[in-house]
């Protein structure tokens, strides 16, 4: 079945399987009380945390401890990732965006021309 898979098929599954291998390594090494309630919510079906499943700590304490056990998993992967946590996914970049904004307002003012021309 491989074989029917482009190379760009089996590069992306490669890529998913490192990045998925790295999550999960990641979430091995939370500490347990931690790990416990982010595996509980993230097999769980349901929107909320199910405290039941995990101890039989609150609701809120439960919501408390998932948040606590993201933001752990969170840094473990920039870590890993060696990036900081305030850097972003995609960078604002501001010259690119200007020329963009730029041909779209020339490109907007051409239309217009043709639309409604002056006599």
């Amino acid at each position: 079945m491989d074989a029917l898979k482009s190379p760009g098929q089996t590069r992306s599954a490669r890529r998913s399987l490192a990045s998925r291998t790295l999550i999960e390594s990641a979430i091995e090494a939370l500490p347990e009380h931690s790990r416990a309630v982010f595996d509980a919510r993230r097999r769980s079906a349901d929107a909320r945390p199910s405290p039941p499943t995990v101890s039989t700590s609150p609701r809120k304490a439960a919501k408390t401890r998932l948040h606590r056990a993201r933001m752990l998993l969170r840094d473990a992967l920039h870590q890993r990732a060696g990036t900081s946590k305030d850097a972003t996914a995609f960078p604002f970049e501001a010259p690119r965006c200007d020329r963009l904004v730029e041909a779209v307002f020339a490109l907007d003012q051409v239309i217009d021309q043709r639309a409604c021309p002056t006599a």
